[in-house]
């Protein structure tokens, strides 16, 4: 089941916005770049750091689970041990596994911290200087776990055995480059998901895939909510870099519903994955303040339900299924017929 996809072109290259309903920090020498994005816009980049980067929350202690990212590097590290891909945390942030990047370009999985006992190699330069690679993960996450790592589809570290550096037999969070010292030069994430392996759809890995992110682009019969100038609903919404208080929709009255028409994919994939709807609402006084948020689509509406908040955050509503047709598989003729489904519940 999907949990998680980020393309990064939704933030604009304000990286506080990463820490507004995303991710739980943002971390050290981060950036949100437009100079070698994989996909889109924006990439999520890490310069010399010895520091870690962002901490995504699984969403509550998960033994199993798959997550693949474009990743992209122009230099190797100088210190075996100081630069990592990734890093599973349990419930007290405590490292349970970690995958590291070595001097030699090879690909180095150590139970516990970058630091940590190697327990599988992938053999040296796996990954090459300037190429995006797309590298995916499926672990389980125990003292008799295991742990796959592909890279461009090819699996490269393979293991069995312990994978819980403590006595959780489970990882809480997951740590995007994290790093001891600063050696090696930037390094670039895209195309982000995240799955367990529950429910019988997306549970297993997916393979290599892009994050295409959608703006609004038209309006519809259905706009309830005020706009704060001009004629349009979806011109309040549609910037890549959100304005806040700039311009807005906006509704006092539980019941008003607003539907907008989303832009097209830019290319025709030959799969959709799965869809994710993002708005970044706030209420303006005290009191309840409930929206229903999520998409449309061929006439059926799918949203979750958000209590706001007096400052700006973002919100999601994540997708495996289709749920304007039977079998529940998205199609890109689909998604280019989405609607943004926005309702004040309360």
């Amino acid at each position: 089941m999907l949990r998680w996809i980020d393309g990064f072109d939704h933030y604009g290259t304000n990286t506080a916005r990463l820490t507004e309903g995303a991710y739980s920090t943002v971390g050290t020498n981060i950036s949100l770049s437009t100079t070698t994005p994989r996909t889109g816009s924006h990439c999520l980049r890490q310069g010399s750091a010895s520091g870690d980067g962002p901490r995504k929350s699984l969403g509550g202690n998960t033994s199993s689970f798959v997550f693949g990212m474009a990743y992209r590097i122009d230099a190797y590290p100088t210190v075996n041990g100081g630069q990592g891909v990734w890093k599973l945390l349990d419930e007290n942030l405590a490292a349970q596994l970690s995958l590291v990047v070595k001097v030699d370009g090879s690909l180095s999985l150590r139970r516990g911290s970058l630091s940590g006992t190697e327990v599988a190699n992938s053999g040296a330069y796996v990954l090459g200087l300037n190429n995006q690679h797309y590298i995916e993960t499926k672990v389980t996450v125990s003292n008799s776990g295991s742990c796959e790592v592909r890279v461009d589809g090819v699996a490269r570290v393979t293991f069995t055995g312990d994978t819980a550096d403590t006595s959780v037999q489970s990882a809480a969070s997951l740590v995007l480059f994290p790093a001891t010292n600063g050696s090696g030069g930037n390094k670039d994430i895209d195309d982000l998901y995240l799955c367990d392996l529950t429910g019988g759809v997306n549970d297993d890995f997916l393979g290599d895939l892009r994050v295409r992110t959608l703006y609004p682009d038209a309006d519809t019969a259905q706009e309830d909510w005020d706009k704060s100038a001009g004629d349009d609903s979806f011109a309040m919404v549609d910037e890549a870099a959100p304005n806040d208080d700039t311009d807005y929709l906006s509704s006092d009255t539980p019941g008003e519903a607003t539907e907008l028409e989303l832009a097209a994919l830019p290319t025709t994939p030959d799969a959709v994955h799965g869809v994710m709807a993002v708005v970044r609402a706030r209420k303006t006084e005290a009191g309840t303040g409930v929206i229903d948020f999520g998409v449309r689509s061929d006439g059926v509406a799918q949203a979750s339900s958000h209590a706001l908040t007096i400052s700006y955050h973002d919100y999601f509503h994540v997708m495996d299924e289709d749920p304007g047709v039977t079998d529940g598989v998205w199609l890109p003729a689909a998604v280019d017929a989405l609607r943004t489904y926005l309702n004040r519940a309360a």
